[in-house]
């Protein structure tokens, strides 16, 4: 028996409690793919799926917390912006790594007890990190989490973006979460 859902008015029984390997959503979006009947009108899509496609789906939503239609948006939306920036994930080599953290550690050692972040980004090191580019993105983005405010400058003078609305300026938190919501945009994973 297969389940018809609209993603923009999904109704679908409770969602399963039992919690499980979330390493099963990958097997389950590309069942997905392959298994879906897509069909758009007007901003909303309609899907025929089984109820054991439709059982996964609810597990792995109630596992992530979210709503099967915030699920499947999160999948769409990430396999896009993959396409789009198939670079975003690529694997960064261990001698990449290995020098943007002696780079940062010597930068961080350097510059403590300094209050101008405009002086912190000149230094030597922070500048030989923006040098190396945008295989240095995912590692900023990732680094951005533990430390706001250290990264958004050299962010911005890699990428050429700014992500941030003049409202967010001054407030690093909001600054820091609007690069990340850049990055997930454009499909890096960010740890």
């Amino acid at each position: 028996m297969s389940r018809q859902v609209q993603l923009k008015e999904i109704t679908a029984a409770p969602c399963l409690k039992s919690v499980g390997e979330l390493t099963e959503i990958d097997n389950l979006f590309g069942t997905l793919k392959t298994s879906f009947n897509f069909v758009s009108q007007m901003n909303t899509i309609s899907i025929a799926i089984s109820d054991l496609l439709m059982l996964k789906l609810q597990k792995v939503a109630a596992e992530m917390n979210v709503s099967i239609e915030e699920l499947i948006l999160m999948n769409i939306e990430s396999s896009i912006a993959q396409r789009e920036n198939p670079a975003a994930n690529a694997e960064i080599s261990i001698e990449v790594i290995d020098k943007f953290y002696t780079l940062a550690t010597e930068w961080q050692s350097e510059v403590a007890g300094m209050s101008s972040t405009a002086q912190m980004s000149q230094h030597p090191a922070y500048q030989e990190i923006i040098n190396m580019g945008s295989q240095v993105v995912p590692l900023l983005l990732s680094e951005l989490k533990k430390n706001p405010l250290y990264w958004l400058a050299a962010l911005n003078a890699i990428t050429g973006e700014n992500p941030i609305k003049p409202e967010q300026r001054g407030r690093v938190k909001q600054m820091a979460s609007a690069w990340i919501e850049w990055g997930k945009d454009r499909g890096y994973a960010i740890e």
